[in-house]
């Protein structure tokens, strides 16, 4: 490997490039959740093709059941779902982008423009357009850059210089640009003293720019972990369990939610049943088990039975406290 011990700014003007490579667990629980659906019920999940458009997947979020959900678990941003009610893929990534300190102020004005309780200002009909995904909250860096690029005539390139600056509040760098940009305003048929107070805004708000890119990206992890968890509930909650064995507060915790799900035939409750050395795996296992439930039959009055195949996870062996990996491979083994 070739290593260097400069920092990333030095880096990159000594012509190298600095990546930064994200290691998420989420991507081997939801393969693991895949996997485990094409074991129990012979489904093959193309994950990468879901319909992002699919309500009931998107009911999860506005309903706030997001434990278990890639980015979207904590107190605070369950609250913003609730009060967003996304209906589109675009209200994730942009929730992701305004979930952070700064941009949090801007979370009000979204809702209540998106829900029309507020009016969506207009500054100029170039910027109104490149704004009008977010109801004109400048929510992400590429959104900035098309303001500076198309309003202010400022080339791509120096426009994501000049974000970067603005983030980084580094004043000679935007002192040099501001000049340019307020002519290409005015080209653009903008007064000057219009242009200025776009500038203002932009620098106000612009600095808290989140990258797109990287916001969608986590959007459509999140919506696939959503999509899992209302379609094959048992099998994606038995994979986040199977990766949580080593915290008991998270066991707990994603014990609990199996117990408030509500499951794709409209029952509520997926139980987690003890270990069982005739069904249990290593790891949390899904298990379908036949249940008789009493019915009455309509014409006759003599009461029916039917069998109703309903989902469960078994406790993984390897958590149970004290039981060691050598042992649970014994009792498999029988």
């Amino acid at each position: 490997n070739i290593l260097t011990q400069f920092e990333g700014p030095i880096a990159e003007k000594c012509g190298l490039l600095k990546m930064d490579f994200l290691g998420l667990r989420t991507l081997s629980t939801l393969q693991r959740s895949i996997d485990l659906v094409k074991q129990t019920k012979g489904i093959d999940v193309d994950i990468e093709h879901v319909d992002f458009s699919d309500r009931k997947v998107l009911d999860l979020f506005c309903r706030g059941e997001t434990k278990g959900i890639f980015q979207f678990e904590s107190g605070g941003m369950t609250d913003l779902l609730m009060k967003m009610q996304p209906d589109r893929l675009e209200d994730l990534i942009a929730a992701n982008a305004l979930y952070r300190p700064g941009p949090m102020e801007l979370i009000p004005s979204y809702c209540n423009r998106k829900h029309g309780r507020e009016r969506v200002p207009g500054e100029h009909p170039i910027m109104d357009a490149i704004l009008a995904e977010t109801y004109g909250i400048m929510c992400y860096q590429e959104q900035v850059m098309q303001v500076f690029n198309q309003l202010g005539g400022i080339e791509l390139a120096s426009a994501y210089k000049l974000i970067k600056a603005i983030s980084k509040k580094t004043v000679d760098v935007i002192a040099k640009f501001q000049p340019q940009f307020i002519a290409g305003c005015v080209a653009n048929g903008i007064t000057k003293d219009k242009a200025n107070e776009i500038f203002e805004l932009i620098l106000k708000f612009g600095g808290y720019g989140f990258n797109k890119s990287h916001s969608t990206r986590y959007a459509i992890v999140a919506f696939q972990t959503a999509y899992m968890k209302t379609y094959h509930p048992v099998e994606y909650m038995a994979a986040l369990l199977t990766f949580e064995m080593g915290s008991t507060d998270k066991m707990v915790e994603y014990i609990e939610e199996c117990r408030r799900l509500t499951l794709p035939d409209g029952s509520k409750g997926l139980k987690v049943l003890p270990p069982d050395v005739n069904v249990s795996d290593k790891d949390f296992t899904p298990a379908y088990v036949e249940e008789e439930k009493g019915r009455a039959a309509k014409r006759s009055g003599r009461a029916k039975t039917e069998k109703k195949s309903s989902g469960v996870i078994r406790f993984g062996m390897m958590a149970v406290r004290g039981v060691g990996e050598k042992a649970v491979e014994a009792i498999i083994a029988q």
